[in-house]
């Protein structure tokens, strides 16, 4: 074989070109990914941020009750204290004296890296002839 025929020039550019619009496909479907990951990161910093308002309004709420609480428990007789009624009030206060705690950030993936079309360009680059 001297050089290509040409049914077999007309496949090699019609692979080519598949390769070529395969690649642009490959490389927009990364850039949308890449552009959704973003948006997906904003929302949760501004949903994570809200949440942990809340929960330390939670906090808050719960110091306060917790205060009132104390004061209540204080007021009752050693008695009162030590009988069964005190140490069940004594549990539910403690319950109330816990932190939540706030949610941690939320670790997503990185931003998808574009591939390498290695055989776009070798594939498209090869002679057809010696």
């Amino acid at each position: 074989m001297k050089r290509l025929t040409a049914a077999q020039m007309k496949t090699k550019q019609e692979l080519a070109k598949l390769l070529g619009t395969t690649a642009n496909e490959i490389t927009q479907a990364v850039l949308k990914i890449n552009a959704d990951l973003t948006a997906a990161r904003e929302s949760i910093d501004t949903l994570t941020g809200r949440y942990n308002e809340l929960v330390q309004e939670a906090n808050d709420f719960m110091a306060s009750v917790n205060e009132q609480q104390k004061s209540y428990f204080d007021e009752r007789t050693d008695a009162w204290q030590g009988g069964d009624a005190g140490v069940s009030y004594q549990y539910w206060l403690e319950e109330w004296s816990n932190d939540l705690g706030e949610l941690d950030e939320i670790a997503l993936p990185d931003d998808v890296e574009e591939p390498e079309f290695v055989a776009v360009d070798m594939f498209g680059d090869l002679p057809d002839q010696p």
